[in-house]
């Protein structure tokens, strides 16, 4: 086979000169999911600056696997450092393997039902305080869901309320913007654009916080309730030979605030909306949880008599992966597709783009949750269902926050009705993750 030199692969149209397909990628998804027409490969221009966008599950796996040669990198990792430091969830192929031993230990299936009993405790205390007619901000309120579970269960509750409201205010902050500032030119920075300015204010400020209340958790000793803290505490002083510092120990802790707060929220949020939506869907919801559950919360134990909520779960993380995009650096002249691509070649791979695929899911624009049922899902090609991403550096807490939305949906469910405030509009916010901004939904008891 002759290999082509990646000059040979197809521009995505709309391209302007300087600019290249900022214009376009003002809708982001739209234009991400135009690219499957131009090809396996297609070329995308941001400003004068070039990226390989996969477009192909084939090559999306290959990508991915090969970590050696595909090193994580591009703009999205340059500003993700600014406020996760260089984590498990940021660092180069060469020092992952290491960073992600210390914490992989702690997302072992031993600990999930320790784990869940304090999801399942969280989110019946706040349900058990809505109120009838009440109109619930639902991103806010499954944020204050996961970021308790998280803080909880992993981090060793070390913030502070004060300091928990201000970090989740900073983390909304670089959510919404993190798309802006992952299109916006480094020189630019020197240029006080509000925008800008309180991108950085609150980055620095998130990092501030929690590594203020890390530094206070290590002098105050670990706890053995935690195993996370354990393993990042001073009395565990390296791992290996290789020591881990505090700057180290702040870094993971962001990425697993982060990681542990921002996807599940977007995830049950939309799975909250698809009830409100749905109605043939809600009452199938309705009448599994009344049968499992009764109206009260659920637990652990109940997740395998939950199979129809499951598959909304299921059929919530293909419709919006929060994994939309996930750029990496080619570290050595490579083949891909038949294509010769250079050292330094940006590649983006990107869930969202393959798990809404028409010819690999059957009407991907629908909301199906039937589509994994028993009948059904063997037709589905397993690989075209990677929420979580694949090879070493899949997330490591993906069954935690599927988990979490499980239990979190199957309670809201068990005790309200969700309905959509009549007039308001929910949009699509492209940061961190694919999140629903403006959703409001009001609650209808649904227990005697």
């Amino acid at each position: 086979m002759t290999i082509k030199t990646s000059d040979t692969i197809r521009t995505a149209p709309g391209a302007l000169p300087i600019l290249g397909h900022l214009v376009r990628m003002r809708k982001p998804l739209p234009f991400l999911m135009s690219l499957p027409d131009s090809g396996k490969l297609v070329r995308v221009m941001i400003g004068t600056k070039e990226a390989i966008v996969v477009c192909d599950r084939d090559l999306t796996r290959k990508v991915f696997q090969d970590h050696q040669t595909f090193d994580i990198g591009g703009a999205a990792y340059d500003r993700g450092r600014e406020f996760l430091g260089n984590s498990f969830a940021t660092c180069p192929d060469s020092e992952h393997r290491r960073k992600r031993a210390l914490i992989q230990p702690s997302f072992t299936a031993s600990h999930m039902p320790g784990y869940s009993d304090v999801m399942s405790t969280i989110i019946d205390k706040m349900t058990d305080s809505w109120r009838e007619g009440q109109i619930i901000d639902v991103y806010k309120a499954m944020l204050d869901f996961t970021s308790g579970v998280t803080l909880e269960t992993l981090l060793a509750n070390i913030l502070s309320s004060d300091d928990r409201r201000q970090a989740l205010e900073d983390l909304s902050h670089i959510s919404s913007g993190f798309m802006t500032r992952m299109v916006t030119p480094i020189w630019m920075d020197r240029f006080p654009l509000p925008f800008i300015r309180r991108y950085q204010k609150s980055s620095a400020r998130f990092r501030t916080i929690v590594g203020r209340n890390v530094a206070e958790y290590r002098r105050n000793g670990i706890s053995d309730d935690h195993p996370m803290m354990e393993l990042l505490s001073a009395t565990h002083p390296g791992h290996g030979d290789q020591p881990i510092s505090s700057a180290e120990i702040t870094d993971h802790c962001l990425a697993l605030f982060v990681g542990g707060s921002a996807s599940p929220t977007s995830s049950l949020s939309w799975a909250l909306w698809v009830l409100s939506q749905y109605p043939d869907i809600a009452d199938r919801v309705y009448a599994e949880v009344d049968n499992v559950l009764d109206g009260r919360a659920a637990r652990y134990t109940d997740l395998p008599n939950l199979e129809f909520t499951g598959r909304v779960v299921t059929e919530t993380l293909r419709k919006w992966a929060s994994g939309w995009i996930l750029p990496r650096v080619c570290t050595v002249d490579t083949e891909l597709d038949g294509h010769l691509i250079p050292a330094g070649t940006q590649v983006i791979c990107s869930t969202y783009l393959i798990q809404n695929r028409a010819d690999y899911y059957e009407d991907p624009d629908r909301f199906d949750p039937d589509r994994w049922s028993p009948e059904r899902a063997g037709a589905i090609d397993r690989g075209t269902h990677i929420p979580f991403g694949l090879g070493r550096r899949v997330c490591p807490g993906g069954n935690f926050g599927e988990t979490e939305v499980m239990l979190g949906l199957a309670t809201v469910a068990a005790r309200w009705r969700v309905d959509q405030v009549p007039g308001s509009t929910v949009r699509t916010v492209l940061g961190l993750t694919v999140k629903p901004a403006h959703l409001k939904l009001r609650v209808t008891s649904r227990r005697p």
